[in-house]
Order: structure tokens, then sequence, then C-alpha cells
């Protein structure tokens, strides 16, 4: 009887012992208890290789947070390094939202002689509205089919979107490539720089040879290095964001990870409409020049420099690779269609999107409107396009807190 009895104490008590252990690994999204929920406790390894919960005041708790980032397996960013993450915002949403959309259309529409006249006359547009020459022409330039390819016919903004879809199609398998030693490897900064710096050189010598040809191959080895980079800064994003919250955190505490990914998204998209909105201006007035398209040539090679700059972000920044002991060539080829595992990850996806066709579908077509149909000033296209720009600088720190 007192053997039995003993035998189901001994039962009881491994049972005690498991409900109050929890397995290491703090890296690896282990789940945590309801006693780590409270705050209160600490934990301490056990010989078997097992976390013991035991009770702790919080300041204590914060302590050991502090001393966890001090051994140097996950330090929180510095305020440095958060401004250089805004940098390279700064430095390279032009790409997207003025150097691609607006400025290679301007720069193709400038090799070839003035479109013919239109059956309305250089003075009045379709719809009938009084225009002035000089806008009329500079219109039809952007959407004549000036460009021949065989038996068909492209206008500079065409020829821009094929030359852009090139791009994307050519860092598709890029990333493919790069997406495990993105994850895995040991040269993130060395990636990211390089992606960036052949972006940026391949913005300086547009004007060199004043041909249709050669500028398919600039837009789409823009574009390519441009989403290399893009890809790389944001895996430091959700860096940083661990770094601050934590790779292992209680359920409840997911939204303030994601309000602080909201909260550096946003400010970044500010800084790098403020980047947008100084080469817009610079390519507005570059374009009363006599000379355009080497007026624009200078654009392009100020924006080069503008996006060299984003460099500092990747060779200063602290960017540490997530596991060091799986070589990047034992990632299996699906590792970058992962992210269609995780459904918030692919509505994210769905929402730059649809965020993205708005920006340069929606928009850029309403303003092509007011400027060849409706005759809008150009100086008043100006003024809507900082206005576009602008507008997130004060709108976006706003909506935050509703995050």
């Amino acid at each position: 009887m007192r053997k039995s009895e003993s035998v189901s104490t001994t039962e009881e008590e491994e049972e005690e012992e498991k409900a109050t252990l929890t397995p290491t690994s703090p890296f690896q999204g282990t789940p945590v208890s309801e006693a780590e929920e409270a705050g209160k406790e600490e934990i301490v390894s056990s010989p078997g290789g097992h976390r013991a919960v035991l009770m702790k005041p919080r300041r204590d708790r914060e302590e050991e947070y502090e001393a966890f980032y001090a051994t140097g397996l996950q330090e929180k960013p510095s305020k440095g390094e958060v401004l250089l993450w805004f940098l390279y915002e700064l430095c390279s949403y032009l790409v997207h939202t003025v150097l691609i959309p607006i400025l290679f259309p301007l720069l193709i529409s400038q090799i070839f002689s003035p479109p013919p006249v239109p059956p309305q006359g250089w003075e009045k547009t379709s719809k009938g509205v009084a225009c002035t020459q000089m806008q009329m022409q500079l219109f039809e330039g952007l959407t004549y089919p000036s460009i021949k390819v065989r038996s068909s016919s492209f206008s500079p903004l065409e020829f821009t979107s094929i030359s852009w879809a090139a791009g994307l199609i050519l860092a598709a398998p890029i990333l493919g490539a790069i997406s495990g030693c993105l994850d895995d490897g040991n040269n993130q900064q060395l990636i990211a720089a390089a992606a960036t710096a052949v972006g940026a050189v391949f913005c300086l010598p547009v004007g060199f040879f004043k041909t249709t040809w050669v500028f398919p191959v600039y837009i789409a080895a823009i574009v390519a290095a441009s989403t290399v980079a893009v890809a790389c800064h944001t895996r430091h994003l959700g860096l940083m964001v661990q770094a601050f919250v934590g790779s292992t955190i209680r359920k409840s505490k997911f939204p303030d990870r994601r309000a602080l990914a909201g909260w550096l998204t946003l400010y970044a998209t500010a800084a790098g409409c403020f980047g947008s909105a100084i080469i817009a201006t610079f390519t507005y007035h570059m374009l009363g020049h006599t000379e355009r398209f080497l007026s624009l040539w200078v654009v392009s090679i100020f924006s080069g420099l503008i996006i060299s700059a984003g460099t500092i972000h990747s060779l200063a920044a602290n960017i540490p690779a997530a596991n060091t002991d799986s070589p990047p060539s034992s990632i299996p080829k699906s590792h970058f269609t992962s992210i269609f595992r995780y459904p918030h990850a692919a509505g994210s996806l769905a929402a730059v999107f649809f965020a993205s066709f708005a920006t340069m579908c929606i928009f850029t077509g309403g303003v092509l409107h007011l400027l060849g149909q409706l005759c809008l000033k150009p100086v008043n296209i100006l003024y809507l396009w900082l206005t576009y720009f602008i507008f997130p600088l004060i709108s976006l720190p706003l909506v935050q807190p509703l995050q």
C-alpha cells in the first residue's frame, strides 16, 4: 500500500514539474506560459534543458531583458540605425514614384522630333479646350506611338511600362536565388549595398546614347536592383521589430508588434515622399530649359547620386543573420514562395499590389487626363504632384495612433 502511494506521489511530482517547465529556445517562437504573461516571473535553466518559471517582480524582468540584449544575441537598434533605415527610404522611394513613371518617359519622348499635328491642331485638346502648343506637344510626345518595333508601335509611356515589366521579370529569379542568403546567410549587408549601387550606377549614363534601344536596359536594371534592395530593406524591418519586441511573445502582444512595424513604415513612407517631392520639383524646373534632353539627364544623374546615398544604411546598419548554422545552399528551392503559407503575409502582398495600382495607374492616368484633355497648367500639375507627395508627411504621422 505504501509502495503504491509512493509511486502515485512520484507521478504527481513529475506532473507538477512538467507544468512549471516550458521549453527553451527563445528564438524559435516558443509559447509563453500564463505565469510569463503576468510579467512577474523569472526564467532559469534546469539541468534537463528546460526553463523553470519562478515568480519575480516586473522591474527585475525588465533588467533581464536589458541583460539579454547586452549579450549581443539580439541587440536593440539604436536611434541612429532607425534614422538610417528612414534615410534609405528617403533615397529610394523616388525610383518607383518619379524616376521610372515620370522622368524616363519624358527622356524617351525627347529623342524623337515633335509628333505630327493632331486633327484639332496644337491650340486645342481633343475635347475642344483651349491650350498652349508647348503643353500639347508635351502630352502628344508622351502618348503618341512613335517607337516602332517591327509591325507594332509604342508610345514612350508604353515603352517604359514594358521595360518596367521586364525588370520585374528579371528580379524574380534573382530574389529566388538570394532568398536563402537573406534569411540564413552572412552577406545581407553586401547584397543590399550592391543592389542599391547597381541601381544608382544605371541612372548615370542614360544620356550617353540618344537612342531608344538602350532605355529598356537602363530601366530593367534599375527596377531589378531596386526590387532586390527593397527586399533587403524590408527584411531589416522585421529584424528591428523583433529586436524591439522580442522573437518570443504572447499572442496578446502581437498588436504591439504590428503597431511598431506600422510606426516605422509610416515614418519611412513620409520620408520617401519628401525625397520624391524634391525630384518632382527638380524635374519640373529642368523641363523649362531649351535643351530638355540634357536637362532631364542631369535630373537622372542627380537621382542616381541620391539613390547611392542609400548604401550608407546597408553598410552601417547592424543586420545579423537569423541562423548562421544553416548554409544557404541547404535552403529548398521553394523557399521564396513560403510567404503564401501565412495568410496575413499574403494579405499584405495584396494590399501592396492594390496600393501600387492606385498610385501608378489611377493617379498617373488622372494626371495625364488633366494635362492633355483639360489642359491644366503645368505649374498646377506640379502643385498636384507636390500635394500627393507632401500630404503623407502630415497625414501618416497623424493616423499612426489609430493603428
